[in-house]
């Protein structure tokens, strides 16, 4: 997490120096027992989280995102600029059994598992269901906040619903690596000429939309990314940001995802 703000770029040229995207040893993994990492969440109904989130965001609304950072404090996303690091994703499917007050994850899947999914259908077991999710390292530019942070590095799990926002955004990144991104204007290809990685070439926030469920009649909150590109003061701000408590939170929980297919 960064306090410090950077001054303003006021010419096309970018800022070099941006943290590499680099494979942490597994030695160095196996060493980090506890991620601690801050997390994105989408406020709940009801559950001791959401109680809490209540009294650190005043108004937050059901379904909206906030960031939970170590000790118990949140901040609200609205205004916040993200960015998701593509070779910081991985896609995988879990199958949840639910109760009325919660839910268990019993199987992940690296593959849609289909021939599951048609049997939870044909059955109508409706006390199980698959999922698809990622999980991603995200960079989160805050707005003012009254922690005075500038920034967090966030390790989460994208899933159901909310896993359109991440995926929204990654495919917006890939497009960044088309000749034809470059044409669009000088901005775009000066962040390519100043070596901003593809992750950083474009912010996302987090558009949430209420949706009713045909099966139940509920409602539900889809997240969905809405684009743009990053002003020089971002990348300024994004030279700062470092990874490497991320990289090994990542190969760690990915690393015990993947034992698990």
């Amino acid at each position: 997490m960064s306090k410090t703000k950077k001054k303003a770029s006021t010419a096309i040229a970018v800022p070099t120096g941006f943290s590499k995207v680099a494979d942490v040893s597994q030695e160095r993994a196996e060493e980090f027992q506890s991620t601690n990492m801050p997390w994105i969440g989408f406020q709940a109904k009801a559950g001791d989280t959401a109680m809490k989130v209540v009294k650190a965001i005043d108004g937050i609304e059901t379904g909206h995102p906030f960031v939970s950072l170590p000790g118990d404090n949140f901040l609200p996303l609205k205004g916040a600029k993200l960015f998701v690091l593509p070779d910081l994703t991985l896609d995988y499917y879990i199958e949840y059994s639910k109760g009325s007050s919660s839910k268990k994850a019993n199987a992940y899947f690296k593959d849609e598992p289909r021939a599951l999914m048609d049997q939870i259908r044909e059955t109508k077991d409706r006390s199980r269901y698959v999922t698809e999710a990622v999980e991603a390292v995200t960079v989160i530019l805050l707005p003012d906040n009254d922690l005075g942070l500038d920034s967090v590095v966030a390790m989460t799990r994208f899933e159901g619903a909310k896993r359109r926002f991440a995926t929204g955004l990654r495919t917006a990144v890939a497009n960044t690596l088309k000749p034809e991104w470059a044409k669009l204007n000088g901005f775009h290809q000066a962040m390519i000429d100043g070596g901003v990685p593809a992750g950083y070439r474009v912010a996302g926030k987090i558009k949430i939309v209420p949706k009713t469920s045909r099966a139940t009649g509920e409602t539900y909150y889809t997240a969905y990314a809405e684009t743009e590109t990053p002003t020089g003061e971002d990348l300024d701000r994004l030279v700062a940001v470092n990874l490497d408590d991320a990289l090994t939170a990542f190969n760690k929980r990915t690393g015990w995802v993947k034992k698990q297919f």
